[in-house]
Protein backbone atom coordinates (compact mmCIF):
# COMPACT_ATOMS: atom_id res chain seq x y z
CA UNK A 1 0.00 0.00 0.00
CA UNK A 2 1.25 3.21 -0.98
CA UNK A 3 2.15 6.11 1.63
CA UNK A 4 -1.15 7.93 0.42
CA UNK A 5 -3.26 5.23 1.18
CA UNK A 6 -1.54 4.68 4.34
CA UNK A 7 -1.98 8.56 5.62
CA UNK A 8 -5.64 8.36 4.61
CA UNK A 9 -6.47 4.51 6.36
CA UNK A 10 -4.69 5.88 9.56
CA UNK A 11 -5.91 9.35 9.60
CA UNK A 12 -8.19 11.48 12.48
CA UNK A 13 -11.48 12.89 11.02
CA UNK A 14 -11.14 15.52 14.47
CA UNK A 15 -7.91 16.55 16.99
CA UNK A 16 -7.39 15.14 20.29
CA UNK A 17 -9.55 17.21 22.85
CA UNK A 18 -12.18 16.81 25.74
CA UNK A 19 -14.95 14.73 23.33
CA UNK A 20 -12.13 11.99 23.81
CA UNK A 21 -12.00 11.38 27.48
CA UNK A 22 -14.58 9.19 28.76
CA UNK A 23 -17.16 10.03 30.69
CA UNK A 24 -15.89 8.40 34.23
CA UNK A 25 -12.36 10.10 33.48
CA UNK A 26 -13.89 13.61 33.46
CA UNK A 27 -15.82 12.97 36.33
CA UNK A 28 -12.25 12.90 38.60
CA UNK A 29 -11.36 16.01 36.89
CA UNK A 30 -12.37 19.95 38.12
CA UNK A 31 -13.69 22.48 36.45
CA UNK A 32 -11.62 26.28 36.90
CA UNK A 33 -12.32 29.41 35.31
CA UNK A 34 -9.76 31.71 34.56
CA UNK A 35 -9.94 35.57 32.99
CA UNK A 36 -8.75 37.52 30.59
CA UNK A 37 -4.66 37.68 30.72
CA UNK A 38 -4.22 35.63 33.99
CA UNK A 39 -1.95 32.95 33.82
CA UNK A 40 -2.75 29.39 33.80
CA UNK A 41 0.33 27.40 34.07
CA UNK A 42 3.77 29.20 34.78
CA UNK A 43 7.14 27.63 32.24
CA UNK A 44 8.81 24.78 34.82
CA UNK A 45 6.24 23.73 36.84
CA UNK A 46 5.33 20.33 37.39
CA UNK A 47 2.97 18.98 34.78
CA UNK A 48 0.46 17.18 37.53
CA UNK A 49 -2.96 18.04 35.74
CA UNK A 50 -3.88 17.87 31.54
CA UNK A 51 -5.89 21.05 31.39
CA UNK A 52 -8.47 20.34 28.57
CA UNK A 53 -10.25 23.96 27.62
CA UNK A 54 -14.51 23.63 27.81
CA UNK A 55 -14.34 27.53 26.69
CA UNK A 56 -12.29 30.53 25.59
CA UNK A 57 -8.84 30.83 24.10
CA UNK A 58 -5.37 30.42 25.46
CA UNK A 59 -1.51 31.80 24.30
CA UNK A 60 1.44 29.79 24.93
CA UNK A 61 4.61 32.19 25.22
CA UNK A 62 8.25 32.09 26.31
CA UNK A 63 10.41 35.34 27.54
CA UNK A 64 13.78 35.50 26.17
CA UNK A 65 16.88 36.86 28.31
CA UNK A 66 17.02 40.46 26.34
CA UNK A 67 13.33 40.79 27.59
CA UNK A 68 11.28 39.99 24.43
CA UNK A 69 8.38 37.87 24.81
CA UNK A 70 7.17 35.62 22.14
CA UNK A 71 3.66 34.48 21.59
CA UNK A 72 3.74 31.14 19.81
CA UNK A 73 1.00 29.02 20.07
CA UNK A 74 -3.07 29.28 20.72
CA UNK A 75 -5.17 26.88 22.09
CA UNK A 76 -9.02 26.54 21.86
CA UNK A 77 -11.82 23.47 22.83
CA UNK A 78 -11.07 21.95 19.36
CA UNK A 79 -7.22 21.29 20.29
CA UNK A 80 -6.91 22.51 23.60
CA UNK A 81 -4.63 19.98 26.25
CA UNK A 82 -2.40 21.83 28.34
CA UNK A 83 0.21 19.32 29.25
CA UNK A 84 -0.14 16.82 26.53
CA UNK A 85 3.14 17.70 25.32
CA UNK A 86 5.20 17.52 28.59
CA UNK A 87 3.33 13.95 29.68
CA UNK A 88 4.34 12.15 26.24
CA UNK A 89 7.84 13.65 26.49
CA UNK A 90 7.96 12.26 29.88
CA UNK A 91 9.24 16.22 30.89
CA UNK A 92 8.78 16.99 34.75
CA UNK A 93 8.00 20.84 33.64
CA UNK A 94 5.66 22.68 31.46
CA UNK A 95 7.67 24.25 28.84
CA UNK A 96 5.84 27.52 28.06
CA UNK A 97 4.08 30.03 30.27
CA UNK A 98 0.31 29.98 29.41
CA UNK A 99 -2.24 32.50 29.52
CA UNK A 100 -5.96 32.98 28.94
CA UNK A 101 -6.65 35.66 25.87
CA UNK A 102 -9.97 35.48 26.87
CA UNK A 103 -12.43 34.40 29.58
CA UNK A 104 -11.46 30.75 29.66
CA UNK A 105 -13.30 27.62 31.41
CA UNK A 106 -11.17 24.38 31.82
CA UNK A 107 -11.36 20.91 33.04
CA UNK A 108 -8.04 19.39 34.95
CA UNK A 109 -7.59 15.81 35.10
CA UNK A 110 -4.48 14.36 36.72
CA UNK A 111 -1.96 13.79 34.23
CA UNK A 112 -1.40 10.02 35.14
CA UNK A 113 -4.91 9.15 34.46
CA UNK A 114 -4.99 10.66 30.78
CA UNK A 115 -1.50 9.26 30.48
CA UNK A 116 -2.39 5.46 30.89
CA UNK A 117 -5.79 6.35 28.97
CA UNK A 118 -3.96 7.14 25.99
CA UNK A 119 -1.34 4.96 25.99
CA UNK A 120 -3.95 1.84 25.84
CA UNK A 121 -6.31 3.11 23.08
CA UNK A 122 -4.54 2.91 20.01
CA UNK A 123 -6.86 5.07 18.47
CA UNK A 124 -6.66 7.71 20.80
CA UNK A 125 -2.70 7.34 20.92
CA UNK A 126 -2.74 7.80 16.92
CA UNK A 127 -4.72 10.89 17.59
CA UNK A 128 -1.98 12.39 20.14
CA UNK A 129 0.58 11.70 17.41
CA UNK A 130 -1.07 13.51 14.63
CA UNK A 131 -1.53 16.80 16.59
CA UNK A 132 1.84 16.65 17.82
CA UNK A 133 3.53 16.01 14.51
CA UNK A 134 1.61 18.54 12.98
CA UNK A 135 2.04 21.40 15.47
CA UNK A 136 5.57 19.94 15.12
CA UNK A 137 6.40 20.12 11.27
CA UNK A 138 4.27 23.35 11.36
CA UNK A 139 6.70 24.89 13.64
CA UNK A 140 9.49 24.13 12.35
CA UNK A 141 8.59 25.17 8.99
CA UNK A 142 7.71 28.70 10.25
CA UNK A 143 10.92 28.84 12.85
CA UNK A 144 12.79 27.25 9.27
CA UNK A 145 11.47 30.20 7.04
CA UNK A 146 11.70 32.80 9.73
CA UNK A 147 15.43 32.68 10.39
CA UNK A 148 16.27 33.56 6.84
CA UNK A 149 13.87 36.74 6.67
CA UNK A 150 13.73 40.57 7.72
CA UNK A 151 11.50 42.45 9.84
CA UNK A 152 9.12 43.89 7.09
CA UNK A 153 8.64 40.40 5.67
CA UNK A 154 8.23 38.66 9.06
CA UNK A 155 5.44 41.32 9.33
CA UNK A 156 4.03 40.68 5.85
CA UNK A 157 3.87 36.52 6.33
CA UNK A 158 1.74 37.13 9.78
CA UNK A 159 -0.46 39.36 8.11
CA UNK A 160 -0.79 37.22 4.92
CA UNK A 161 -1.47 34.01 7.43
CA UNK A 162 -4.16 36.50 9.93
CA UNK A 163 -5.91 37.49 6.35
CA UNK A 164 -6.16 33.89 5.22
CA UNK A 165 -7.35 32.85 8.34
CA UNK A 166 -9.82 35.54 8.27
CA UNK A 167 -11.77 34.11 5.32
CA UNK A 168 -12.86 37.91 5.13
CA UNK A 169 -12.89 40.43 2.28
CA UNK A 170 -11.10 42.92 4.38
CA UNK A 171 -8.96 42.61 7.63
CA UNK A 172 -9.30 44.25 10.89
CA UNK A 173 -6.45 43.43 12.97
CA UNK A 174 -7.50 45.34 16.22
CA UNK A 175 -4.19 44.01 18.17
CA UNK A 176 -1.84 46.86 19.24
CA UNK A 177 1.80 46.91 18.77
CA UNK A 178 3.10 45.32 21.35
CA UNK A 179 1.04 42.44 20.99
CA UNK A 180 2.05 41.93 17.31
CA UNK A 181 5.42 42.33 18.59
CA UNK A 182 4.73 39.51 20.92
CA UNK A 183 3.12 37.03 18.35
CA UNK A 184 5.79 37.26 15.75
CA UNK A 185 8.33 37.46 18.42
CA UNK A 186 10.22 40.80 17.54
CA UNK A 187 10.91 44.15 19.09
CA UNK A 188 8.19 46.90 19.15
CA UNK A 189 10.74 49.40 17.65
CA UNK A 190 11.18 46.94 14.46
CA UNK A 191 7.39 46.22 14.51
CA UNK A 192 6.63 49.71 14.36
CA UNK A 193 9.17 50.14 11.75
CA UNK A 194 7.94 47.76 9.38
CA UNK A 195 4.47 48.72 9.36
CA UNK A 196 4.95 52.12 8.52
CA UNK A 197 7.13 50.66 5.22
CA UNK A 198 4.23 48.61 4.36
CA UNK A 199 1.77 51.64 4.81
CA UNK A 200 3.96 53.66 2.61
CA UNK A 201 3.90 50.86 -0.02
CA UNK A 202 0.18 50.91 0.41
CA UNK A 203 -0.15 47.13 1.36
CA UNK A 204 -1.94 48.18 4.37
CA UNK A 205 -3.78 50.62 5.39
CA UNK A 206 -4.42 52.00 9.34
CA UNK A 207 -7.16 53.70 11.19
CA UNK A 208 -8.28 53.85 14.82
CA UNK A 209 -10.29 50.82 14.35
CA UNK A 210 -6.44 48.98 13.89
CA UNK A 211 -4.72 47.72 10.53
CA UNK A 212 -6.65 46.93 7.58
CA UNK A 213 -5.90 44.77 4.50
CA UNK A 214 -8.16 44.16 1.45
CA UNK A 215 -8.08 41.33 -0.44
CA UNK A 216 -6.01 43.69 -3.01
CA UNK A 217 -3.39 44.51 -0.49
CA UNK A 218 -3.58 40.94 0.97
CA UNK A 219 -2.31 39.73 -2.82
CA UNK A 220 0.39 42.06 -2.92
CA UNK A 221 1.56 41.15 0.42
CA UNK A 222 1.88 38.00 -0.94
CA UNK A 223 3.28 38.69 -4.43
CA UNK A 224 5.76 40.28 -2.33
CA UNK A 225 7.04 37.62 -0.02
CA UNK A 226 6.09 34.93 -1.68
Amino acid sequence: MNLELLWEKYSSTSKFNLNDIPKNIQAKGVIEEYSKDSIIVTKGDYPKYILFICSGVVIGSKEFENGNKYRYFQLDKSNGSIGLLEILAKKGEYVSTITALTKVKVLKIPSNLILELVMENKNLLRKCVDLLANDLYNTSENEGRFYYLKGIDRVRHYLVKKFEESKCDILILEEKYHELASEIGMSLRTVGRSLKELREKNEICSDKRGIILTKEQYRKLKDRFF
